[in-house]
């Protein structure tokens, strides 16, 4: 992450309530609890993590912006080995 970003609405007050700020955290911490954060290359936490019940959420860089996640960590080779990865998983995912 470059810089802070701030979703708004003209339309509409802030949806944040910092008087429900705990029923908040309790709702996240539930909808999170069961979720994986991996900090491991994309292929090593597919093979690991591949089932019938996994999905997995998938978000490459760019065409030609291979470097904005750092350098040489995704380079233009592996969309096609992304590709052909995905194409023989168990679970579904959201590229």
């Amino acid at each position: 992450m470059r810089s802070r970003s701030f979703g708004y609405a003209a339309s509409e007050p802030p949806r944040l309530n910092l008087l429900r700020i705990e029923e908040y955290l309790s709702a996240a911490h539930l909808r999170l609890s069961r979720v994986y954060v991996e900090c491991l290359p994309y292929a090593d936490v597919i093979k690991r993590y591949d089932s019938a019940g996994t999905f997995f959420y998938i978000d490459p860089p760019y065409w030609n912006s291979e470097d904005d996640y750092g350098k040489g960590i995704f380079g233009k080779d592996d969309f096609s080995l992304l590709a052909e990865q995905l194409g023989g998983i168990k679970g579904t995912f959201l590229l």
